[in-house]
């Protein structure tokens, strides 16, 4: 998988729903049919994003950032259980 493309610019939400929006564009060459996933992903929250050359780095980086981002809410839920 490359490299993180960098942050995007705009607001970064809290809401524990941004943490599982991503926004998925396939390359003119990407043939969805023959198996060619080719793209870029990029993270709503966290604005991170990367290019992809298949499914599975595609669904790496959606699996990591669902991730943090449930584990983040887990937090958030824990903090202000003890407040």
């Amino acid at each position: 998988m490359a490299e993180p493309l960098g942050d995007c610019a705009g607001t970064r939400d809290d809401a524990s729903w941004t943490g599982r929006v991503f926004v998925v564009q396939l390359s003119l060459d990407a043939a969805p049919s023959d198996g060619r996933y080719r793209g870029r992903v990029q993270h709503l929250r966290s604005c991170d994003a990367v290019h992809f050359e298949s499914l599975e780095e595609l669904a790496t980086f959606m699996r990591v950032h669902t991730d943090k981002a449930v584990d983040t809410a887990a937090s958030l839920e824990i903090a202000e259980g003890s407040s």
